[in-house]
């Protein structure tokens, strides 16, 4: 079997970045999980529609949208073009075992990989930006810890313009406030 290389286990852990959303500090125990929010198969057919905006953080890592009543996040289309190279069954060389096990966990991966996280904005009190990173509030109150990073070493993939960033926030704001889906 051949090393699983380095930048596919750094895609690997992205969408866990998204799933945090249901992690809790202490001070966030017993408010529950985001109602509401599923992983879901890229719809790579979706079209924005009037109102709808999608952003994607500076090292074309990560996606934002909000379309209708929903905010996804996902991969972003670079990297999963990277994984989809990575992750190729067609290059697997051999038909024994070891062939058979990479071509499956290469196949889950991508799979997994291409999935999406949707939102719902009724579950999302406020969006905010600070220091190059949005911020998403549960209606409950907790941190959502969306796309944030735990350290320094993947802080790019969580960045976004201020311009972008301000412009997804101003989306959400009419969205909550105006009903407009």
């Amino acid at each position: 079997m051949s090393k699983f290389p380095r930048s596919l286990g750094v895609a690997c852990v992205a969408p866990l970045l998204f799933l945090g959303c249901g992690h809790r500090d202490a001070s966030d125990a017993n408010k529950g999980d985001v109602p509401g929010a599923k992983f879901e198969a890229r719809d790579s057919a979706r079209l924005l529609g009037p109102g709808d905006v999608q952003i994607v953080s500076t090292d074309s890592a990560v996606e934002l949208a909000i379309v209708g009543d929903t905010v996804i996040g996902g991969l972003g289309t670079k990297v999963l073009n990277k994984v989809r190279a990575e992750t190729d069954t067609t290059a697997v060389k051999g038909n024994g075992l070891g062939a058979n096990i990479e071509k499956m966990v290469k196949q889950n991966v991508a799979d997994a990989l291409a999935h999406q996280m949707l939102v719902p904005i009724s579950s999302i009190r406020e969006v905010t930006y600070e220091h190059g990173t949005l911020h998403f509030t549960s209606t409950s109150g907790s941190n959502m810890r969306v796309f944030e990073s735990s350290s320094n070493g993947g802080r790019d993939h969580t960045t976004f313009n201020e311009a972008d960033a301000r412009r997804f926030i101003a989306a959400f704001d009419a969205r909550k406030k105006g009903g407009m889906y």
